[in-house]
């Protein structure tokens, strides 16, 4: 959540330089979209981040006229944004749904456990000398021996 709070932010420096220097590089279907600060500041988050090159590929190209600084504007927002911002939310999911899918894994194995009627502290309790994989599936043996009855 904070990633996404700061990638927002990070947009909302580089609308303000967009705002105040590059206004006149938007394309004339696009003018309106960059009339108030609110607007050039949703237009940013909207076409900045879907596009694969960045605000960039909405903005007429710089010919003469302040390129050198439209380059760096493009270069720095597509790889400190695209690039870099929206790879850390991505590997925030991913990262989500791993602990996720890990949390559910050990509820079956809990639950294996409990239908076949003893626990894992119960196997622990014995103090056998089994590895945990060969606990987890002697354990997935059993549940499923106590279903087919």
């Amino acid at each position: 959540m904070f990633s996404l709070g700061f990638t927002a932010c990070i947009v909302y420096l580089y609308t303000v330089a967009a705002f105040n220097y590059f206004n006149g590089f938007y394309p004339a279907d696009n003018a309106a979209q960059c009339d108030t600060m609110w607007q050039c500041y949703a237009f940013h988050l909207n076409v900045g981040l879907r596009s694969g090159g960045g605000i960039g590929d909405a903005l007429a190209p710089a010919k003469g006229v302040m390129e050198l600084e439209r380059f760096v504007f493009d270069l720095t927002f597509f790889f400190f944004v695209i690039v870099i911002l929206l790879a850390i939310v991505q590997g925030q999911i991913i990262d989500t749904f791993s602990e996720l899918r890990q949390k559910q894994d050990d509820i079956k194995v809990d639950d294996a456990t409990r239908l076949a009627g003893l626990t894992l502290q119960h196997y622990r309790h014995l103090d056998l000398q089994f590895a945990p994989s060969l606990l987890s599936s002697a354990a997935t043996g059993l549940a499923s021996t106590a279903l087919s009855l």
